[in-house]
């Protein structure tokens, strides 16, 4: 009977030590790991899994560890002020550098004898935060009157239309998204709608985004019209930051 008690106490603490001959990795997001390690070198843990043990083995980047426990008790801390990264997460992802934005306007041109309102829609996107580029079109109209007698009486009163269809390029000033200034140039063509408005035009203009809202005022060439100028209201779309 006390052979048997032996030996029930002898597996018992075999099983225990077993147990606990294990190490333990607590990673930086709280998370750890029962484990076996392999090898340590300046920026790698290798580990096997301690309930597979004949599975595959697992290298992570010090950066990610908080501290490793050893099966004899032993802790470890990994030094975070070693290293800048130590403090990234544990599954990170990159900001791409080029995303989707666009914009909706609506505006008006003018010149010394006429204006009329505007609707400009542009899709492009945004180059590493500074840039970007995209394709340009809406609708426009203008109203030309014509005067007589020191502008007392009306001699003559025309009405024009086309569609604007070009390349929009704006250069920012901060990758700030909740104010951001920037440098506006459009060139392209126009499609003629009414009273002969088309060709060439081309767009130099400065604004601002804040938040989603965008404003912009600039010089506007058109080859039927001549010398304009326009002012524009209306949102930035797209995907990004915080106030996108």
């Amino acid at each position: 009977m006390k052979k048997l008690l032996l030996l029930i106490c002898f597996f018992s603490l075999s099983s225990i030590l077993t147990l606990n001959a294990q190490d333990r990795i607590v990673f930086r997001n709280a998370d750890e790991v029962k484990a076996k390690v392999v090898s340590i070198t300046d920026n790698d843990v290798t580990y096997i899994a301690w309930d597979n043990l004949e599975g595959p083995s697992y290298t992570i980047s010090k950066n990610n560890i908080l501290f490793i426990e050893y099966k004899n008790g032993k802790k470890e801390v990994i030094n975070a002020d070693n290293n800048s990264a130590a403090k990234q997460p544990l599954i990170c992802s990159n900001t791409p550098i080029v995303k989707f934005q666009g914009y909706a306007n609506l505006g008006t041109i003018f010149a010394q004898y006429g204006a009329g309102p505007t609707f400009d829609i542009t899709a492009g996107v945004r180059i590493l935060d500074y840039f970007y580029a995209g394709i340009a079109t809406g609708f426009h109209t203008y109203i030309e009157t014509t005067y007589a007698y020191g502008y007392t009486e009306l001699v003559d009163c025309s009405w024009g239309a086309y569609v604007p269809i070009g390349v929009n390029m704006k250069g920012y000033f901060t990758k700030n998204r909740k104010i951001c200034p920037f440098v506006d140039f459009t060139i392209g063509g126009l499609i003629e709608v009414a009273e002969g408005v088309g060709g060439f035009h081309c767009q130099v203009g400065a604004g601002i985004d804040i938040k989603r809202f965008s404003m912009s005022f600039g010089y506007n060439n058109i080859y039927a019209l001549g010398h304009l100028g326009y002012f524009k209201v209306g949102i930035r779309f797209g995907k990004g930051g915080k106030y996108w």
